[in-house]
């Protein structure tokens, strides 16, 4: 058991030189073509990717970048990584981890490891269940299947002797050959049943660990698989897995987002290119770096360090620089401000319309409702709720006899949960939710009067995964306690609205025929969790819902309009509306809670059904 131990701390440093080569190769190569085929905001997202691949930290990173789920993630050049963090994560943890067991208490070496097995799969089933994608990428809940192929490893000789393998009976040696075969048929049937609709890790997943086990432990005893798997076409892919796996990722990733894969989506020709360019670069992967790093008299084992280290100070710079300047924004910009018709948003001069345009208004109406008669409109959230109470005071503020009078309350959707304790107290005094620098200060006994004066309160945040239960609660908190309408608007957002400009600008699209595109720009990540909370609220009587996506989309045609026929955007990110789209998104909020004279909300509740 030691000595399996020390040969696994050695074969960490034998993993080093065929690992990492390829997965720096890999990594320094996205670097460019990620110049030429990226937008800035996925050229962000891979920089931040690239140290967290570097770190072997990449399972934890793609989990939270997941919680967001933008269309980019599911195919970054680099999501494949989490794998090598997770086992690079379990080769640090799991020496340390027999040798501390080894040493306090050897013959507990089993049984222990057993019960890290046992609690692993316990984990993985549960979280499975509850959070399918932290399950998915943590290695708590993968290293049952870690811990199973080195249980076998530790244990092979006394398995092996136990089942009797090797043994001269003939109807043994058949028994033996046919569970291994077996073994391969239920891994090939994973392979092909396996979508993913199949939840993993879970109890599914017991059958293709179970199968490579027994292969692993069996596989020489086994005539049949053994001449399969020995042969020289099998041995020369198996040399060559690493590297096409390593590849095969950013190779889709790239193609996919070029114009020739836009051109070729779906199509034979797509999938040829990417299956020629990925073994074309493991070959000279595997040939002209790795095996010679890893059978080099060279490569000393102080030389693959020093040289692991100098590769990831490189790696980790490239990534702060590419996060540092939001994805090379600003010479992006300058490189296309001037080609095709959609123009780009100066985003900096626009915060600097809205910021002004909030410091007037939220001083200059930073009082209780006044004109009697009007309809009294609390807005209520983040800076969607800055958008929405902006939008309907520009528009007011342009009428002869405004109809309505706006106030807001400026809740981040995180505090929410809190906001509704406070507003439970019967103390008063300072909010705990209600500071912001930038804005006047309000007391709870403002906020309070202004909840209870109010006639709509319409609630609008960047709804999350993590928050919108709690803006339910605090929905239906002051639907039970006032007379207010209680609108609930729905969270919509698109990919970065600059990057976007840049894609359009680089391949010379009009406005006019950028609706379809930009629909598929949409963050369904976020309509997903949107949708969690609107069936929250139509399923309660004294709450109502507006589609914010209705606005801007028209959701079964699966068109969105972002921007104005000259080219200027309507949202200067992308969630936030620019200051010449506020009035338009204002007669919207005013037509959907049916303020002056526009229809009220129908039986469902719901605005802009799809």
């Amino acid at each position: 058991r030691v000595g399996f131990v020390g040969s696994n701390l050695n074969q960490g440093t034998e993993d080093d030189r065929r690992i990492l080569p390829a997965l720096f190769l890999m990594i320094l190569l996205c670097v460019p073509a990620a110049y030429f085929v990226f937008v800035p905001y996925q050229i962000k997202d891979l920089s931040q990717a690239i140290v967290a691949a570097v770190a072997f930290m990449s399972n934890f990173f793609f989990y939270l970048e997941t919680d967001y789920f933008n269309e980019f993630t599911n195919k970054s050049p680099l999501l494949h990584t989490w794998t090598l963090s997770v086992e690079e994560q379990f080769y640090l943890g799991f020496p340390l981890l027999m040798l501390g067991v080894h040493r306090a208490a050897p013959r507990l070496l089993t049984p222990v490891l057993v019960t890290i097995l046992i609690a692993s799969f316990a984990c993985a089933v549960y979280l499975t269940e509850t959070n399918p994608i932290l399950s998915f990428y943590a290695t708590h809940t993968r290293a049952w299947e870690l811990m199973a192929g080195a249980l076998v490893a530790i244990h092979q000789g006394r398995l092996r002797g136990w089942i009797g393998a090797g043994s001269g009976a003939a109807m043994h040696r058949q028994s033996v050959e046919l569970a291994v075969v077996a073994a391969l048929v239920v891994i090939l049937a994973c392979v092909f049943t396996f979508s993913e609709k199949t939840s993993t890790p879970s109890v599914s997943t017991v059958l293709p660990v179970a199968g490579t086990g027994i292969i692993l432990l069996l596989g020489a005893d086994a005539s049949i698989v053994r001449r399969l798997l020995s042969s020289r076409p099998m041995v020369s892919i198996g040399k060559l897995s690493y590297s096409l796996y390593i590849f095969h990722q950013p190779v889709n990733s790239f193609l996919h987002y070029s114009s020739f894969g836009e051109a070729h989506a779906n199509t034979p020709q797509l999938f040829a290119a990417s299956l020629l360019i990925t073994v074309t670069l493991s070959l000279l992967s595997y040939t002209l770096v790795e095996r010679p790093i890893r059978y080099s008299a060279m490569a000393s084992r102080r030389r693959v360090f020093a040289g692991a280290a100098i590769m990831s100070l490189l790696l980790v710079a490239i990534g702060y620089q590419g996060n540092k300047t939001d994805g090379l924004r600003a010479h992006m910009v300058a490189k296309y401000s001037k080609a095709g018709n959609v123009l780009l948003v100066d985003v900096d001069e626009e915060k600097k319309r809205v910021g002004a345009l909030a410091r007037r208004i939220y001083w200059q109406y930073n009082t209780d409702f006044d004109s009697p008669g009007t309809t009294r409109i609390l807005v209520m959230g983040d800076s969607m709720a800055n958008d929405a109470f902006l939008s309907l005071i520009g528009l007011q503020e342009k009428l002869t006899k405004p109809h309505y009078s706006v106030r807001a309350l400026r809740v981040d959707d995180e505090c929410m949960k809190a906001f509704q304790k406070e507003l439970q107290l019967s103390a008063n005094g300072k909010s705990a939710c209600l500071k912001d620098p930038d804005l006047p200060e309000t007391n709870l006994q403002s906020a309070k009067a202004l909840v209870s004066g109010a006639d709509i309160i319409l609630m609008t945040a960047i709804w999350q995964e993590s928050t919108y239960e709690d803006a339910y609660q605090l929905a239906r908190y002051l639907g039970d306690v006032t007379s207010a309408k209680v609108l609930v608007v729905g969270t919509m957002l698109f990919n970065d609205t600059t990057s976007i400009a840049l894609k359009f600008a680089q391949v010379g699209m009009r406005p006019q025929d950028s609706h379809e595109t930009m629909f598929t720009n949409l963050r369904f990540d976020r309509l997903r969790i949107s949708d969690k909370l609107r069936s929250l609220v139509l399923a309660n009587p004294r709450l109502q819902r507006i589609e914010k996506r209705e606005h801007l989309c028209d959701m079964p045609q699966r068109r969105c309009t972002v921007f104005y026929d000259d080219g200027n955007a309507m949202i200067r990110d992308g969630a936030h509306f620019t200051v010449r789209a506020y009035d338009a998104f204002g007669a919207f909020l005013l037509r959907q809670a049916g303020v002056g004279g526009a229809e009220p909300i129908g039986k469902d509740r719901e605005v802009g059904a799809f």
